[in-house]
């Protein structure tokens, strides 16, 4: 993981702990699935590289999937480099292609313009995404 995308983490969780982020609940229908979004930070923040500031857009939400679902791609509000983790149940991702078993406290990036598919096991998954865009 760059520095970069380190830093912007660390940012946003103490944005978010400092009641500085967005706080609600979404559900949402996807495929006939059940799939509940709750908003734990979104905003702006900036990072610091060097003597040059940038800006970036960060969401994270707390994803709770029922079991048995596949899922074509969650919804997410922006494109960007998503890094998510899997905080409860078991989980099937597809890749560009490339299927992957995860389980609890696994950690992966999914890279910007990449889609990713889910499948659900039996019982509910929760995960947590992290989006970072420009």
């Amino acid at each position: 993981m760059s520095p970069r995308v380190l830093l912007v983490l660390v940012v946003a969780a103490l944005g978010s702990a400092d009641g500085q982020g967005s706080q609600g609940t979404q559900a949402t229908q996807n495929a006939g699935a059940t799939v509940r979004a709750r908003s734990q930070f979104q905003g702006a923040t900036l990072v610091r590289v060097d003597a040059r500031a940038d800006s970036v857009r960060v969401d994270i939400r707390l994803w709770s999937i029922a079991g048995g679902q596949r899922i074509a791609s969650l919804e997410l509000p922006f494109r960007g480099l998503t890094i998510v983790e899997v905080r409860g149940g078991r989980v099937s991702t597809i890749i560009d292609g490339r299927r992957v078993e995860r389980r609890v406290g696994e950690i992966w990036s999914v890279p910007a313009g990449s889609t990713m598919q889910l499948e659900t096991g039996d019982d509910m998954a929760t995960l947590q995404t992290t989006v970072i865009g420009d």
